[in-house]
């Protein structure tokens, strides 16, 4: 029996689309969040809806959004920003300044998440 790994339920594309955009994220992004989050794309949008400054991109030159920082500290175990920029969402590689413009804003909702000032649903 073949196991699949959580989000990679086929099909979820096209469903995943209209709820993006009615929260307003830009086609770059929800195509983004659908190819690097499959069906756990929800989870996001789930965020988003709940705090809509979770929507709100990262970096001016990439397609990420803060919502992430907090599904990578509650459901992927992340504990630095550091772990964030370069294996989560991989700003570190993927922006000409090594994820530098969004630093400070990860490191900002790393640190109030662990203060307990940040809490997911």
């Amino acid at each position: 029996m073949r196991s699949i790994l959580p989000g990679g339920e086929g099909g979820i594309g096209l469903a995943l689309r209209a709820p993006g955009a009615k929260l307003g994220l830009s086609e770059a992004t929800v195509e983004y969040l659908i190819r690097h989050y499959g069906a756990e794309t929800q989870a996001l949008y789930t965020l988003c809806q709940e705090r809509p400054e979770l929507g709100l991109p990262l970096h001016p030159s990439h397609p990420a959004i803060a919502a992430q920082v907090l599904f990578a500290l509650k459901r992927e175990f992340a504990r630095t920003a550091k772990d964030i920029l370069e294996r989560r969402i991989r700003l570190s590689t993927e922006t000409a300044d090594q994820g530098a413009a969004a630093r400070s804003k990860v490191e900002d909702l790393v640190s109030r998440y662990f203060a307990g000032d940040e809490e997911l649903p």
